[in-house]
């Protein structure tokens, strides 16, 4: 039985379930309690108000204890999930170059077949192809092929910078969210 507040089993379940932090408060409020409650004849309503509010700071500080652990478990969790975006990302960093070179190969095999068909063409019908408007028809074929071929090259390298960028950021945010987990 409490002595202060003259409650019986139900209270001195709370206390010794409470455990920690509610237990330690209630305990040391009791003496104090009794001291405060004798010097200044409180009786039983002022003993009841005096508990009340150490057991409302215990419960307070284990709501804090509580809200700063979830706090903890969701840095950690965005850490985790940031780490596994950064991976993605330089996975896809990855995969636009190796995209871009295959597209890279794959153009200039169709510029040079369509370069060799006009110089075909054009010696089928008795055309010089080293000279005159046959010449520059396959220097400008294989021009813009080098031109269509640098924009490929640079997209690529564009998108995979995009992805990079995206890493840092993630890598970053989770340097972040663990130095939130550990404060």
């Amino acid at each position: 039985m409490c002595p202060f507040l003259g409650l019986g089993a139900g209270a001195t379940a709370l206390t010794s379930s409470a455990g920690g932090i509610i237990g330690q408060a209630l305990t040391a409020g009791y003496a104090a309690q009794a001291s405060l409650a004798a010097s200044s004849g409180l009786g039983a309503l002022g003993s009841l108000s005096l508990a009340s509010g150490i057991l409302g700071a215990g419960l307070s500080t284990v709501g804090a204890v509580n809200q700063a652990n979830a706090a903890r478990e969701a840095a950690l969790r965005a850490a985790e999930g940031n780490a596994i975006n950064a991976r993605f990302a330089r996975e896809r960093a990855t995969d636009a170059l190796e995209r871009g070179g295959r597209a890279e190969v794959q153009l200039a095999e169709r510029v040079q077949g369509l370069a060799s068909r006009q110089e075909t063409a054009f010696a089928r019908n008795n055309i010089i192809v080293g000279s005159g408007s046959a010449g520059r028809a396959v220097g400008d074929t294989l021009k813009l092929g080098s031109i269509d071929l640098e924009t490929i090259r640079e997209n690529a390298a564009r998108e995979a910078f995009g992805f990079n960028v995206q890493e840092f950021n993630f890598n970053t945010d989770r340097q972040l969210a663990l130095g939130r987990a550990s404060s």
